[in-house]
């Protein structure tokens, strides 16, 4: 037995690759999971604290362009709505099935305030299976 702390990655869900066509491009397959790719994208600005329009960059698409020219960065509006409940509904998966298994829990929390004054609280819960 262990103690574990709940990670939103060992639960992700995965689906299959799409094709360029709903993309808006011909129908050349993919090389990677499209829908995993924006999830990723949209925990990375989440766990950075970046702001959404990030991907409404002209440099931030010219940088993911150069790196996969077959990749277009989705919308902030597709991010926030379409992926964001995607992957807010993966991570209550995931919660979920750490509070079942779990024998106990502890919660522990901590707040904060930004330098805009805005009010921040964490909690964090440590189980043992």
């Amino acid at each position: 037995q262990q103690n574990d702390s709940w990670d939103s990655q060992s639960e992700i869900s995965t689906t299959p690759s799409m094709s360029i066509s709903n993309c808006g491009r011909s129908n050349q397959q993919l090389p990677y999971d499209i829908n995993k790719s924006n999830q990723l994208l949209l925990e990375g600005i989440i766990e950075g604290g970046a702001s959404l329009s990030l991907v409404d960059a002209k440099k931030f698409k010219e940088f993911i362009y150069s790196i996969n020219n077959l990749y277009h960065v989705p919308s902030r509006r597709k991010l926030s709505y379409n992926v964001l409940d995607e992957v807010h509904m993966n991570i209550q998966t995931s919660i979920n099935k750490f509070l079942y298994k779990s024998l106990w829990i502890t919660i522990a929390t901590d707040g904060w305030t930004n330098i805009h004054q805005d009010h921040f609280v964490n909690f964090m819960a440590i189980g043992k299976d």
